[in-house]
């Protein structure tokens, strides 16, 4: 929740209009959540930022959770690519299997040459 006020104001004390600020790597920010009509007047002031108590704006916030998204997807395709490994090299891999076809081509020269041979096979 948005409800603690950064205040990025280089000469900012730890008592803003009644709200109790501590040091933040960002400036100050308000120890307790604010409410009501201080969170109006605080975010209308250039240099007050409404924030969450980790002192991060909406957007930062936002883009924080969406990297964390990425990485997490990032490790389940790691964790999903170390699963299909380790079956393969349980099972020993496709040995005996023959690869399949890289495009239609190999599949349509296979049923060439059998309709090749059951013309030849007629014809005797």
């Amino acid at each position: 929740m948005f409800q603690h006020i950064l205040c990025t104001l280089r000469h900012a004390g730890e008592l803003i209009n009644g709200i109790v600020f501590k040091k933040h790597p960002a400036g100050m920010i308000s120890v307790d959540p604010v409410e009501g009509d201080h969170l109006k007047i605080f975010s209308a002031i250039e240099g007050f930022h409404l924030v969450n108590a980790e002192g991060q704006t909406e957007e930062q916030a936002r883009a924080a959770a969406q990297e964390e998204a990425a990485q997490a997807a990032d490790q389940a395709a790691a964790d999903q690519a170390a699963a299909v490994a380790e079956k393969v090299a349980e099972t020993g891999g496709d040995q005996g299997q023959p690869a399949p076809p890289v495009d239609g081509a190999s599949q349509s020269t296979d049923g060439a040459a059998a309709a090749s041979t059951k013309k030849a096979s007629a014809k005797k």
